[in-house]
């Protein structure tokens, strides 16, 4: 047990380490700054804050990499929200279409539009049409 806590401690440590990029140590401590901001403190305080913590800003790379953090952030949002993305089921009529097959036509087998429920397809159509807007 003793390992583990110190195993996390480490993990930790490296994480704070000033020789990861700078974007990827505020997107660590992103939910705190934007809460910070949220509650009124400046910006200006904040770089003064991050740069008493290993960062290096200046109030122009801050505005800069924020920028950059939370477009990656919501970017991640959205390719996980994509990811559970719920099909609705597609009622089927009480007459499904025919299904022609080359072998059909290469047998001289006659089809007529009476075999295949147009208004079926239709409602198909229309519902694959409104699903995908």
């Amino acid at each position: 047990m003793m390992k583990e806590t110190l195993i996390s401690k480490q993990l930790k440590d490296a994480s704070k380490k000033s020789t990861r990029p700078l974007s990827a140590r505020l997107f660590d401590v992103l939910d705190d700054v934007e809460s910070a901001i949220l509650s009124g403190v400046s910006h200006e305080d904040i770089v003064v804050i991050l740069n008493g913590n290993d960062f290096n800003f200046t109030l122009e790379s801050f505005r800069n990499t924020l920028k950059y953090v939370r477009k990656k952030k919501g970017k991640e949002a959205l390719d996980k929200s994509k990811k559970q993305v719920i099909i609705p089921a597609v009622r089927q009529s009480a007459k499904p279409a025919k299904i022609i097959t080359k072998k059909d036509t290469t047998e001289g087998a006659k089809i007529s539009t009476n075999d295949i429920d147009f208004k079926a397809l239709q409602k198909l159509g229309a519902q694959t049409k409104k699903d995908s807007k």
